[in-house]
């Protein structure tokens, strides 16, 4: 089972305007960001069952949970470009298991690995933006980040559904294959760190 968000914390500035885009501040308070609290997806370093920090609910109804998201934040500006990060983490103390089978935890690093296809999938939207008005940017943004929870969300729910929470190994097996096969294909947007250009900036 998956708890996925993504988190846009966006501040521009301009001389002296700023805007402050996609405020979750509730949310954004509730997921600390520490090396001790979040794991950042890498290719070669999968979940293990003791990052799994938080105590299961009495009378789950599912054997574990994976709580992922990615969160957008601002790094620096120059006069060309807005350089931003879209780390794509594994929460530790919001996921939790009943049971520490391989088989489990392989079923919750793919819920980790789809977050990751959408991280993709929003790297690729913002390199391929520019930046020319705030008020627009603040609607492109906004739409994106709606667009692609919607899109995660269901694609989180089908997996689960057709894998019976990895319990079917034959539609588990058809599901890695996908979501590798979508990570290669976004494999360009594999990096972080990225630059989104700025065009004649209009208030």
């Amino acid at each position: 089972m998956i708890l996925s968000l993504i988190l846009l914390v966006i501040v521009l500035q301009s001389n002296n305007y700023m805007s402050l885009f996609q405020v979750k501040n509730e949310i954004k308070n509730s997921f600390k960001i520490s090396a001790d609290s979040a794991i950042i997806w890498q290719k070669n370093f999968p979940l293990k069952w003791e990052d799994y920090r938080m105590k299961p609910p009495k009378s789950p109804h599912f054997d574990a949970l994976t709580t992922s998201g990615v969160l957008f934040k601002i790094d620096s500006q120059t006069k060309d470009f807005v350089v931003v990060s879209t780390y794509n983490y594994f929460y530790k103390y919001q996921s939790w298991t009943t049971k520490n089978s391989p088989e489990l935890l392989q079923h919750e690093q793919l819920h980790f690995d789809i977050t990751e296809v959408q991280a993709r999938k929003l790297r690729k939207v913002l390199e391929n933006y520019s930046i020319h008005n705030f008020q627009a940017a603040q609607k492109f943004l906004n739409d994106s980040y709606s667009r692609l929870i919607q899109e995660g969300v269901a694609m989180q729910n089908r997996y689960d559904m057709e894998t019976q929470h990895g319990r079917n190994l034959v539609e588990q097996a058809k599901w890695e294959k996908k979501i590798h096969a979508d990570l290669e294909t976004y494999k360009a947007f594999s990096n972080p760190i990225l630059k989104i250009k700025k065009g004649t900036i209009r208030p």
